[in-house]
């Protein structure tokens, strides 16, 4: 009888461990699908790359920001900031933010043209 217990037990657990992953796999796939590249370098230097691969950001210095998409869309916003964790205090040395909404860019942390 206990053994019958605990084999039900294991397979509630699957089941539910199945469907979250089935739920969130569909979730990020297609809040992703659009997205093909992002590219950021210096007007006339190669893309730089820290330690781990991701493209280095250098504040105060101009960068072409490319980014491919598969499809049309009409809102999408571009976050950068230093370090692993978002910044508590943002400045223009630390976090930037802009926002593309059908067809305009909009500086959303500084109001600077962009």
């Amino acid at each position: 009888m206990m053994r019958r217990v605990k084999i039900k037990k294991y397979r509630v657990i699957l089941l539910l461990l199945l469907l979250f992953l089935i739920y969130f796999s569909h979730f990020t796939s297609s809040q992703s699908s659009s997205l093909t590249k992002i590219t950021i370098n210096i007007p006339g230097e190669l893309p730089q790359y820290n330690e781990t691969g991701v493209q280095k950001w250098i504040s105060g210095i101009w960068h072409y920001v490319n980014i491919t998409l598969n499809s049309n869309i009409q809102k999408l916003t571009l976050v950068l900031y230093k370090g692993s964790n978002i910044p508590v205090t943002h400045d223009i040395t630390n976090y930037y933010e802009w926002e593309y909404d059908n067809g305009n860019w909009v500086d959303i942390e500084y109001g600077e043209y962009i």
